[in-house]
């Protein structure tokens, strides 16, 4: 009985293991979208890496937060 409730453990954390990694990936993906925004934009990108936000930076020093640069710029 230990052996299966120790192989459900091992299952566990291998599957949440898969999801993390699944997960970093997709927000990686997300923070190299956002950085292609600010580039159509003439701006420079800053990325926030703890809270995976991208700042853009005009050629003035104005930072814009990535969702309003649509609205400012646009």
């Amino acid at each position: 009985m230990r052996k299966w409730i120790n192989i459900f453990w091992i299952m566990v954390v291998v599957l949440f293991g898969i999801f993390f990694i699944s997960a970093m990936g997709d927000g990686l993906q997300r923070i190299e979208k956002d950085k292609d925004i600010c580039s159509e934009h003439n701006m420079s990108s800053l990325v926030i890496n703890r809270s995976m936000i991208v700042l853009c930076v005009d050629n003035k020093g104005q930072v814009f937060y990535l969702r309003n640069v649509e609205q400012i710029k646009g």
